[in-house]
């Protein structure tokens, strides 16, 4: 059994220039990126803890966080 603490996912800076980090209290299988209307933007298997996101256009975006059996999104803003 799981509790909610195992699928705390920590996006930081927010708001966000060039870099994003994505930790968890459990291990991470992917992040992906997508805007608001659900288009991946991006896709990343390591290295959660430096995704460029220099390249977004200003705006709010959701981060999907993957696991192992489940998954966690949550919203950052690329300033």
């Amino acid at each position: 059994m799981f509790s909610f603490l195992d699928f705390l996912v920590t996006v930081f800076p927010n708001p966000a220039k060039n870099q994003l980090s994505v930790k968890a209290l459990r291990p991470i299988t992917k992040v992906e990126i997508f805007s608001l209307d659900g288009l991946l933007i991006e896709s990343q298997n390591q290295n959660f803890e430096n995704l460029n996101i220099e390249n977004l256009k200003n705006g709010m975006y959701l981060v999907k966080v993957h696991f192992v059996n489940s998954q966690q999104t949550t919203k950052f803003i690329k300033q």
